[in-house]
């Protein structure tokens, strides 16, 4: 996981639990779940659409996404981002 999706993660904890504590605690660990278990099926899930050449792979989590990438047999999460937000502005910021 790289520092940013690490950071994203921190974020999304704050957020909601500024709502509700376990709600935010139960959304963490979902993500986490999700992010333990993308070895089970990576490549079955869609590159990012508009920049496929990255490698750049997308797994939905409720509302969430988490953005991968495969280095050899390892999976690295480079993001961890809500739906709503420019994901390809955030991912790709120099395009």
């Amino acid at each position: 996981m790289t520092d940013e999706a690490s950071h994203d993660l921190g974020e999304i904890f704050e957020y909601v639990a500024i709502d509700s504590p376990a709600a935010a605690e139960r959304l963490i660990n979902q993500l986490d779940d999700a992010i333990r278990t993308l070895g089970d099926a990576a490549l079955h899930y869609p590159l990012v659409h508009d920049r496929p050449e990255t490698g750049v792979r997308r797994r939905v989590v409720g509302p969430y996404n988490l953005f991968f990438h495969l280095e050899g047999r390892e999976i690295v999460v480079d993001r961890i981002l809500h739906g709503a937000r420019n994901a390809t502005h955030i991912l790709f910021p120099d395009d």
